[in-house]
């Protein structure tokens, strides 16, 4: 594979830009689709990082018992609650509403779960921006079905789907498709070949790949923290519906270098080994800064 490095001259290069006399709906609408019963932060921390990376409106599908800290803490956003039962007709508004959906942060893989990640895949509106996180890509790695029917919807959808495994949920997905002789890097290009789906493959330095292969040129050790993971989901779908006149592997790679970014940013500023989540998403708005500063210089 021809591997480049992404650094900050080609993110100032893709860093998509606000206008004047833009309204919210023209930056996007992020729909997050996390969080479980006894889950809260994963949720919170997908849904903020999109609303700070950009996003115009956020909505936010979860368990009735993530109602009061989200609402607490995060104000500015909509949401859609279940207990039971989760209806496939709230599902499906919620779907049409969004530009860019981001499910699977601290979702779990109980059947509640398991229904969500169908009800997406089903019901989602064509040309959207999909990225698959934590939970979703385990429910996806044990669901041949459900893994073939995500396939179609990107080819009959047209969607841009974006998977962002860790190691373990990389070798996972790569037992249920059958190529554990594939080193991580091979698998993400075969999954990208394959079935268009872009792979973020987390780890100490970051690879993308969306057609380009991109290796990321921030982050740091501190950034291997609960939560972490989380931040990257959200960026993600806070950037990528605004990133049209980029290819997908830039849109993808800008997202990756801006959370990497966050984590030094955060480290500079106290041990690595202190650095969290909540510290991370922080940095987003400084991250930004630095890059739109660089873009706009001579």
């Amino acid at each position: 594979m021809n591997i480049k490095e992404f650094d900050l001259k080609h993110a100032s290069q893709c860093f998509p830009k606000k206008y004047s006399g833009a309204d919210k709906i023209k930056y996007g609408r992020t729909l997050v689709i996390a969080g479980s019963r006894n889950v809260y932060g994963a949720c919170f921390f997908a849904a903020k990082s999109a609303l700070m990376s950009g996003a115009g409106m956020i909505r936010i599908v979860t368990h009735i018992n993530n109602r009061l800290p989200l609402t607490r803490d995060l104000p500015e956003a909509m949401f859609s609650f279940y207990r039971w039962i989760i209806s496939g007709k709230r599902m499906e508004s919620a779907l049409n509403w969004a530009d860019s959906v981001v499910i699977g942060p601290g979702l779990s893989t109980g059947g509640k779960a398991g229904r969500l990640v169908k009800l997406t895949i089903e019901r989602i509106k064509a040309g959207s921006v999909l990225i698959i996180d934590a939970d979703a890509i385990n429910i996806l790695s044990t669901d041949g079905v459900l893994f073939k029917a995500l396939v179609s919807a990107v080819k009959d959808k047209k969607l841009r789907a974006v998977i962002t495994p860790h190691k373990g949920e990389l070798g996972r997905l790569k037992n249920h498709l059958k190529i554990v002789d594939l080193d991580d890097d091979e698998a993400a290009a075969y999954i990208y070949n394959n079935y268009n789906i872009a792979v973020v493959r987390k780890g100490e330095r970051t690879v993308s790949l969306a057609g380009e292969v991109y290796i990321n040129t921030t982050g740091n050790e501190g950034m291997a923290t609960a939560g972490s993971g989380d931040v990257l989901s959200g960026i993600l779908g806070g950037m990528l519906h605004r990133t049209d006149s980029h290819s997908l592997a830039e849109g993808v790679a800008l997202s990756v270098f801006i959370h990497g970014l966050c984590g030094d940013l955060a480290a500079s500023k106290r041990n690595s080994m202190s650095v969290t989540a909540s510290d991370i998403m922080n940095e987003i708005p400084a991250a930004l800064d630095r890059v739109e500063r660089y873009a706009e210089s001579p």
